[in-house]
């Protein structure tokens, strides 16, 4: 049997889990118009200006919505990085080799992949 489940823009897309400003854990809820709407907006931004988009962070934190389904959208390659993200030097190679113009990431990882950076 075909069931059919009717959605809605107001319907739950996902939750995620912030500590804000409180320290305390807490749900976000976030509809399938928030999700429409971020991918819309960002895929308009970045237009094709990046072909390859890297996909490091693990796909339970929501940036991850940013670096798989926005470039899938926009027909881009995701390039997934298998190896350990904190070896910096290694991730620098694997961004230039896969000609990676996007990555979404922590503040801290981005500081330790400028160039002249030492962290490991």
């Amino acid at each position: 049997e075909n069931l059919v489940r009717p959605t809605a823009l107001a319907n739950l897309a996902y939750i995620i889990y912030t500590s804000g400003t409180t320290g305390q854990p807490k749900g976000v809820m976030l509809t399938q118009h928030n999700v429409l709407y971020y991918l819309h907006a960002l895929t308009r931004q970045l237009g094709d200006k990046y072909r390859n988009v890297d996909f490091s962070s693990n796909y339970c934190f929501d940036l991850s919505v940013t670096t798989t389904l926005c470039p899938l959208l926009a027909g881009q390659t995701v390039c997934v990085y298998e190896g350990d993200i904190l070896d910096a030097a290694a991730f620098r190679v694997h961004l230039s080799a896969a000609n990676v113009g996007f990555v979404k990431t922590t503040p801290s990882l981005a500081m330790a992949l400028l160039p002249g950076s030492d962290a490991h």
